[in-house]
């Protein structure tokens, strides 16, 4: 999670920043290739290559987000099933690539976008002897072809490729593979969010040539009571700096602060049974203004909660059985909760001013990168396990040779409350969320229900699409009514 967290970060801070600038001077068609966004999931049309006796069982499936037409990431995954040993594992694949797509038509509601690419892949399937994570890694490259559908706000993408990887270890992908993929996104409502370039200038102080120099060393004595002398050493340093001011550029594509509401639901990359994509549904309803998020939501669906170890660092227990799964959800629950953010895009451009003017201040950027925190209550409902056949008896055998509550699923209470930490990235109204709640039950921890989820959220500024249909139904009845005055005019 920590290699996905890192990674995703850093293609996402340097592609909004390709992206903050202007397209002069092209054609229809390349403005329209360069105006494909999107946020979405996507599947594994049919496994990749396997080795060391391990099956996909469950093909796989995450996030996948594309800029500008030219570049998109995805994280996917699934589980594998070593088929000698009965021995589960998590199969992870990370990919960034950059393509070429060409319009076939000359609409923005309606479009046709062939593809090329070519991608870096990470990837990851732990064997039976693997003790370290990163001994299972593949490093490569691939290429692709690939057919996107544009429908309104709707994206539908297929694409089919093959991979080159290096395995730095007892990686179970094989080190050739090709498998297809099907995407469906949702894009970032340009005509609502209307994101207009923005710019103005400030005072930045810049601290340069800081120095850190050694100035000397004392000692300090101190009687112990039993007779003996403790010496201390203190060191003494000199800090020098040079301090300037200087003007500096505020840039972004402003889409200015909006209220929104939308629907927001929980996808299936905890690893629901079956074919099973969305775990939960719900609304979200918030606000931005310049680096301030806020937001409430209320969601229902599926709680679910984690396995009492961590399953890809070894699969032995202590007695040297294989792991059986013992995860799974609480069906028919209930989530609500609100939440507060930063958003980095305009915050981390705009810290270094020292006087920040209203129009800046409330400049927000059309893409967003935001980490919050929130407080979240949830109604568990139903137990069940994603094994639903050896679930129950699985887990109370690793109870027994494991005693606790933090292992007892049973244990959990059906009233929880507790933090909620995350990070959102957004491009317009469409957004990708990566929380974690830590929940307490009558004040007692329970470690078992923290859990990563990924979710999508369609913020939609309420208040310009209402302003929207009115405006249309004025200009309507304005035009019906010009052409009654026409008509008597008529001789």
């Amino acid at each position: 999670m920590k290699h996905l967290l890192s990674t995703t970060y850093l293609l996402i801070v340097s592609s909004f920043a390709i992206a903050q600038s202007t397209n002069d001077n092209l054609s229809t068609r390349q403005l329209l290739r360069l105006s494909s966004n999107y946020v979405g999931m996507e599947w594994l049309t049919n496994a990749p290559a396997t080795k060391n006796g391990f099956k996909i069982t469950q093909n796989l499936y995450g996030p996948s987000i594309e800029l500008m037409g030219t570049m998109s990431f995805g994280y996917l995954t699934g589980m594998a099933y070593h088929q000698d040993s009965a021995a589960f594992s998590r199969a992870r694949l990370m990919y960034y690539d950059i393509h070429y797509a060409a319009p076939l038509l000359k609409t923005r509601s309606l479009n046709i976008r062939p593809e090329l690419g070519f991608r870096f892949v990470s990837n990851q399937l732990n064997s039976y002897f693997t003790d370290n994570d990163w001994d299972a890694n593949g490093l490569g490259m691939g290429l692709y072809v690939g057919m996107n559908l544009n429908v309104g706000p709707v994206n539908a993408k297929f694409k089919y490729g093959g991979d080159a990887a290096f395995n730095l270890g007892n990686n179970s992908f094989k080190s050739t593979t090709s498998y297809g993929s099907f995407t469906i996104g949702i894009s970032p409502m340009l005509l609502f969010m209307n994101p207009k370039n923005f710019t103005s200038s400030g005072i930045v102080r810049n601290i340069e040539n800081y120095k850190k120099t050694w100035n000397g060393r004392n000692y300090e004595f101190k009687k112990n009571p039993d007779g003996t002398e403790t010496r201390t050493t203190i060191d003494y340093y000199k800090e020098s700096w040079t301090e300037s001011y200087g003007v500096q550029d505020f840039r972004c594509k402003d889409v200015q602060p909006f209220l929104f509401v939308g629907p927001r639901a929980i996808t299936n990359v905890n690893l629901y049974p079956g074919d099973k994509k969305i775990a939960s549904w719900g609304v979200n309803l918030g606000f931005r203004a310049g680096s301030l998020w806020m937001n409430g939501f209320y969601e229902k669906g599926d709680l679910p909660f984690k396995e009492p170890y961590k399953r890809n660092t070894d699969f032995q227990n202590i007695h040297n059985n294989m792991r059986p799964r013992i995860d799974g959800a609480f069906a028919n629950s209930t989530r609500y909760g609100l939440q507060a953010g930063l958003e980095l895009v305009t915050f981390l451009q705009k810290k270094d001013f020292i006087y920040v003017d209203s129009k800046t201040a409330l400049a927000t950027s059309h893409f967003s990168i935001i980490p919050y925190a929130g407080y979240v209550v949830a109604q568990a409902g139903d137990l069940f396990f994603y094994d639903a056949i050896n679930g129950v008896n699985n887990q109370k055998a690793y109870v027994l040779g494991n005693p606790g509550n933090e292992n007892d699923i049973y244990t959990t209470g059906k009233d929880l409350a507790g933090l909620n930490l995350g990070i959102q990235v957004g491009i317009g109204a469409a957004a990708m969320n990566l929380e974690r709640s830590y929940y307490k039950s009558n004040d007692v921890k329970q470690p078992l229900m923290g859990k990563w989820q990924f979710g999508f959220s369609y913020n939609i500024p309420i208040i310009r699409v209402m302003r929207a249909i009115t405006s249309k139904a004025k200009f309507k009845a304005a035009w019906e009514e010009s052409k009654k005055v026409k008509a008597t005019d008529v001789p």
